[in-house]
């Protein structure tokens, strides 16, 4: 039986259908998760330890090929954000939590590559990204000299945070698709995003960082 397995396996791969052809336009579907953090810098003293928050993330993406490598990827996603600074003194203890979501647009640069297969394709990203707030909670638990504190509040009513409507960034990322059949594909991917928009208006900088982590399908449009 040992014997018969490689030429069976051959035959199999080669009934597979091959990559999309140049310059026909795909349409993926992902979800997955956002490992969402905020990078801080302080002048007016210790700065807060900082952890990541596992969050949210679906959207879509059309991807424009204009040669055999080279091509365009326009995409729209809702994308969960936010992190965790962690507070300690010798008065205050405690753990104070962000998290927005956004409607966000990316517009792409995307190098395409085979790996080791036709129908399986690699590919780079790298662009920019603008994320529109829909939403901002904040939540808070703290020990304030022996007392606790446990709130979950809008971030409207916080006068530290002002942020603006939306959040200019970069993102860069890369990802593979596996054809399945003729138009239907399997597509895996992570996508960085780094933020530039400052949502903190005291003494401190406060910015968005974001590893979107999606898996999902990809179609070819005719």
């Amino acid at each position: 039986m040992k014997h018969h397995a490689t030429p069976l396996l051959a035959t199999a791969l080669l009934l597979l259908p091959a990559s999309p052809a140049n310059g026909q336009t795909t349409v993926a579907l992902t979800g997955g998760v956002n490992i969402a953090t905020l990078s801080i810098a302080s002048t007016a003293g210790p700065v807060p330890g900082v952890e990541s928050v596992r969050l949210s993330s679906i959207g879509i993406a059309f991807t424009f090929p204009r040669s055999e490598t080279l091509g365009f990827q326009v995409g729209g996603s809702y994308s969960q954000k936010g992190g965790s600074l962690i507070f300690a003194s010798t008065e205050v203890i405690g753990q104070s939590t962000i998290e927005t979501s956004h409607f966000e647009i990316t517009g792409l640069a995307r190098v395409q590559f085979p790996l080791g297969s036709d129908r399986v394709r690699g590919h780079l990203l790298a662009g920019p990204a603008v994320a529109f707030e829909l939403s901002c909670e904040l939540y808070a638990k703290a020990n304030v000299g022996g007392a606790l504190v446990d709130r979950d509040d809008d971030c409207h009513e916080s006068p530290n945070l002002s942020r603006a409507p939306f959040d200019p960034g970069v993102a860069a990322g890369g990802g593979l698709e596996l054809w399945l059949a003729d138009r239907l594909g399997i597509s895996l991917g992570a996508l960085y995003t780094h933020g530039l928009q400052d949502i903190d208006t005291s003494n401190d900088s406060l910015r968005r960082r974001t590893l979107a982590l999606r898996g999902g399908f990809v179609y070819l449009r005719g």
